[in-house]
């Protein structure tokens, strides 16, 4: 046995003084949270089987069986998940298709494809510049789901609002998050904004600005505020989505811009000064996507995954490395918010809990352990929350009245009944 604990030790060490050359060589440790992650996964592994070689003959045998015992369950574990994420992608391949394949077919050469902000994170294809909005003032295919698709008109700034609600003197909501907030495959009149435009009777002069984008995490709400939000808002919303928002906090602080905007309260790219610059990369870059775009196979599993125990470091990583750390991210992310907000003299700061369609299709609610924490941190900032996830228990019998699918957004009534209770706790 000693020889195999001591090609896994190599094995370790070797890796470990390769992540540590890209993290000082290549990346200048510009780049500390990816790798640090795999280096608290690595050395404690290292260490853990150095010990073997200094344990007497009775502690080996003790050692082997830990080992070996571990190893079992852990396969046991990295095969169930295999299969179930199999069967997930069988479901995926045979209901969605991709939504490029959707807009070669509309073949319409005035439809753009919608941009996603979170596309981009780890990209450098647009040099010194991290794009917030999207394409201006054109017709953008959004959005695909159980057999329909959503095109929208961009304002100037490429969010999903009618451009000239950008000119109205009070701006009365200004609206932040991801898909949900922005109202994926929906018509627009039947998203949180059209709801609330038939809920209020306002005046000409009175408008909503919904700069929400799919994809989406804090980090880039908070982004979008700084950049985009003008002065005297009277409430800002963000709608905070409990399925993927807090694990999108540590793919954002990988961009070296997003996290400037974290650190420093002065910050910003003045995107709204460069629209011209933001359209010519947008639109070479959906050129380049279109000629080389080849269909991906989204069933084909890779069974090697199991042997390499995959999801044991992506579990180990999510749930004991990087939830504290996104828990710390996510209250740095609501102090800056509040700091803009108050910059800008906004009047109120909501934030809408929106959870997650898991919880009450599996009535699995010991997977989201985050949300007291997460509770807790918006009050703490004094910010006021609106809470629907008891909400939603109304609906437990039947989560499918809100929801399009279990992978896909809410429905029209999935909308309207949000938008309502929305209001009704601003009011």
């Amino acid at each position: 046995m000693k020889y195999i604990y001591l090609a896994i030790t190599t094995t370790l060490i070797s890796m470990l003084i390769y992540i540590l050359y890209r993290l000082s060589v290549v990346y200048n440790f510009e780049k500390n949270e990816h790798y640090f992650n795999y280096i608290l996964i690595i050395f404690p592994s290292i260490v853990f089987f150095l010990t073997y070689f200094f344990l007497t003959p009775k502690n080996k045998i003790y050692f082997n069986i830990i080992f070996f015992s571990t190893t079992i369950a852990l396969l046991t574990f990295e095969t169930k998940v295999f299969i179930a994420k199999k069967k997930y992608n069988k479901i995926m391949t045979s209901e969605e298709k991709p939504i490029i394949e959707i807009y070669k077919k509309i073949n319409n050469p005035n439809l753009h494809l919608n941009f996603f902000p979170s596309s981009y994170i780890y990209s450098n294809k647009f040099n010194d510049l991290f794009i917030l909005g999207g394409l201006s003032n054109r017709e953008v295919l959004t959005c695909y789901e159980n057999n329909q698709f959503q095109i929208i008109k961009t304002d100037r700034y490429g969010f999903n609002n009618n451009d000239n609600e950008w000119d109205k003197k009070n701006i009365k909501y200004f609206f932040v998050g991801d898909s949900y907030a922005a109202g994926h495959c929906v018509e627009n009149n039947h998203n949180i904004v059209g709801n609330f435009y038939k809920i209020e009777k306002l005046d000409n002069q009175t408008g909503i600005i919904n700069a929400a984008k799919g994809g989406v995490g804090p980090l880039i709400s908070l982004s979008t505020i700084r950049e985009y939000m003008p002065y005297n808002v009277e409430n800002l919303i963000y709608v905070y989505d409990e399925d993927n928002d807090l694990s999108d906090i540590m793919n954002e602080l990988n961009n070296l811009h997003l996290d400037k905007y974290l650190k420093d309260n002065n910050f910003k790219q003045n995107l709204a000064k460069k629209q011209n610059l933001i359209n010519e990369k947008i639109l070479d870059e959906q050129k380049n996507i279109l000629l080389n775009y080849k269909k991906k196979i989204i069933n084909k599993n890779n069974y090697l995954d199991i042997i390499k125990f995959r999801n044991t470091k992506i579990a180990i990583i999510n749930n004991l490395i990087n939830y504290n750390k996104n828990i710390i991210t996510l209250e740095k992310v609501l102090g800056k918010i509040k700091i803009e907000a108050e910059r800008k003299k906004v009047k109120n700061i909501y934030v809408v809990y929106l959870p997650a369609y898991s919880r009450y299709k599996n009535n699995d609610n010991k997977k989201y352990k985050q949300y007291s924490t997460v509770v807790e941190l918006i009050k703490k900032n004094n910010m006021k929350i609106i809470d629907l996830r008891d909400f939603f228990l109304k609906y437990n019998n039947d989560p499918k009245q809100l929801w399009m699918s279990e992978f896909g957004h809410l429905t029209k009534y999935g909308f309207e009944v949000i938008s309502s209770e929305i209001h009704r706790q601003i009011y």
